[in-house]
């Protein structure tokens, strides 16, 4: 039987590779690695030594195809709400140009990527790119527009 690899189990696993040194040392030029794919990636951090592990939720189910084990975790959505939020602080600090066309790249992967969900469930989408990310969202799922009738 295949063990459930939990969120503890995934970041105790991470650190004893980087304790043993099997993945301690990374390759220059790839400062993110794969622990879970699709699910958990730990990224190195600058001017400091352990790397940010980064969680996607993980389910189980027929909604999910190949999932073994299941854990909390974020989405893909909120972490680009975290990249327009970092963009819009960063742009707020020097200006430039072309963080206007990174942020209204970000808002369109937000809403492309709600579009989809609203299709696969069954509901219309119709919301503005500008501005999505302050749009509020469902509690259990984090979709926009759900209004909790999902699982």
């Amino acid at each position: 039987m295949p063990r459930v690899r939990t969120r503890r189990y995934v970041a105790l696993q991470l650190l004893r590779e980087t304790r043993e040194g099997h993945s301690a040392l990374r390759e220059p030029g790839f400062p993110m690695r794969v622990i879970d794919p699709g699910h958990v990636y730990a990224l190195e951090n600058l001017d400091g030594e352990r790397d940010n592990l980064l969680t996607f939720v993980k389910r189980e189910g027929p909604g999910y195809p190949g999932n073994v084990g299941h854990f909390p975790g974020t989405t893909t959505q909120d972490v680009l709400r975290c990249l327009i939020e970092r963009t819009k602080y960063v742009d707020n600090q020097i200006h430039d140009e072309a963080n206007d066309a990174v942020l209204a790249d970000l808002r369109d992967a937000i809403w492309a990527l709600e579009e989809r969900a609203a299709r696969r469930h069954g509901r219309t989408f119709d919301v503005p790119v500008e501005g999505i990310e302050d749009l509020p969202t469902c509690g259990k799922c984090h979709h926009i527009g759900c209004e909790g009738g999902c699982r």
